[in-house]
């Protein structure tokens, strides 16, 4: 039931606590929001996170303390506290790039936290504890805050109308696409590296500002194992999207990994989809791609000295819009060492990047020709022993009037550039699905 005034808002039960060097208030509610609804409030830091595998969600919005990684694998943060937010795919190339705030990591303690399950929803108030021991109004103005708050993600406006595109630039343009895919075999020939991942970036241009809580809303609504997570900036730039691979979930010490690599579209027939995937199962090129990314998270972990097993050996996940072969990997860390530590050593995958990775990425680098920002980087939460990193692919980024879509392909030794192109295209479906075209007769 939602509380109808400040004051009843007040008086419902806030339960305070010291979490390290914050200060947390938290209530518990019976009252249901719109998941997108967070994103209709002025811009500010603000995060959207729901697994694949659960239906619970969490939003979070403005910034109590930003949070650098060495903080992160410290022992001594709070396990109640929620930290979120993401890295990019490599250092930036450009000083003028679309990503922006998104160019670099950026990990924060949300100021407030609207976590949501079938059973509850709780609202969390976090402040850094020296602030609030400098100011006898704090609380008092902190619940008035989270008022607006509350009363924002309630607030459930009808959606507008789905912009149609003025413009849409593709790069690089097919002409190029297929230069650059005659280089790579040329040097996979020469033996510089067995897989490259090339990415295509896709700029849809509009009249009208973006609505980012109705592009949230339509991600939403797709039928898949993926993460839906979204992380806006204060310049309003938002990064979203949904992603089928997790590059490490833990808990304690134990903890989980995705090897994603092989591709097929969908079809409108559960025999035509059984075809496609029996086709992706046998093809060579194919179980040499999967192959590839298996054995390199093999080799580190073994490197590491790390207990594992590899599990679910090569599952067909279907999404919307295509198909993958999985290997999920399983362990154990050593005793005195944290999952979370694998989490550089792991970025990027060959699922990403390639194999052997520094040759791959230079190829990469040289010919791509734009900044990947957060496309296939990590986006995640920390919170206490345990964690979820997602790769952030089938990902766009908002920015005002445009929105830029991002996906590659894996190329190895028999790849066709007409057929990762056609795969690429597929995987944007996310979004250019929602799209079309203005007509130009009006």
């Amino acid at each position: 039931m939602k509380l109808s005034s400040l004051r009843d808002f007040e008086r419902a039960g806030w339960q305070w606590r010291e979490a390290g060097r914050f200060l947390q208030a938290r209530l518990t509610l019976s009252d249901r929001v719109p998941e997108e609804a967070f994103l209709r409030l002025p811009p500010d830091w603000a995060f959207f996170w729901k697994s694949k595998e659960a239906s619970a969600w969490f939003a979070a919005w403005g910034l109590a303390e930003e949070i650098s990684f060495d903080e992160l694998m410290a022992a001594d943060i709070d396990p109640q506290l929620t930290i979120c937010g993401g890295f990019p795919f490599a250092a930036a190339r450009q000083s003028h790039s679309e990503w922006a705030e998104f160019t670099h990591a950026h990990w924060f303690v949300p100021k407030f936290l609207w976590r949501q399950s079938e059973d509850a929803a709780v609202l969390e108030i976090t402040c850094p504890l020296a602030r609030a021991q400098n100011d006898d109004s704090w609380k008092a103005r902190w619940i008035a805050e989270a008022w607006h708050f509350y009363q924002a993600l309630h607030a459930s406006p009808s959606p507008g109308a789905r912009p149609a595109y003025t413009q849409l630039v593709s790069h690089p343009q097919p002409e190029r696409w297929h230069t650059i895919m005659s280089q790579a075999h040329e040097r996979m020939r020469n033996g510089a590296f067995d897989k490259v991942v090339l990415s295509r970036r896709v700029c849809l241009e509009f009249s009208e500002k973006l609505q980012t809580a109705d592009l949230l809303r339509q991600l939403l609504t797709l039928q898949e194992e993926s993460f839906i997570f979204a992380c806006q900036s204060p310049e309003g730039r938002c990064f979203m999207g949904r992603s089928p691979e997790r590059l490490l979930a833990w808990q304690g010490r134990r903890f989980q990994l995705d090897a994603i690599a092989g591709t097929r579209r969908r079809s409108l027939s559960a025999s035509g989809d059984q075809a496609y995937s029996d086709d992706m199962q046998q093809s060579p090129k194919e179980q040499n791609e999967h192959q590839l990314v298996r054995q390199a998270i093999t080799d580190l972990l073994q490197a590491e000295g790390v207990t594992f097993v590899p599990v679910e050996e090569q599952a067909i996940i279907r999404l919307q819009h295509v198909q993958h072969m999985r290997t999920r990997f399983e362990g154990e860390m050593p005793p005195g060492r944290r999952p979370a530590e694998l989490l550089p050593l792991l970025h990027p995958t060959p699922a990403v990047g390639g194999y052997p990775r520094r040759p791959a990425l230079d190829f990469m680098l040289e010919t791509e020709g734009y900044d990947r920002g957060w496309f296939a980087g990590g986006i995640g939460v920390f919170q206490g022993d345990h964690g979820d990193v997602a790769i952030g692919i089938r990902s766009a980024l908002v920015a005002d009037r445009k929105l830029w879509i991002y996906a590659g392909a894996g190329i190895v030794p028999g790849s066709d550039a007409d057929a990762e192109w056609l795969e690429i295209e597929a995987k944007m479906q996310n979004f250019l699905g929602f799209f079309k075209a203005e007509d130009a007769s009006k």
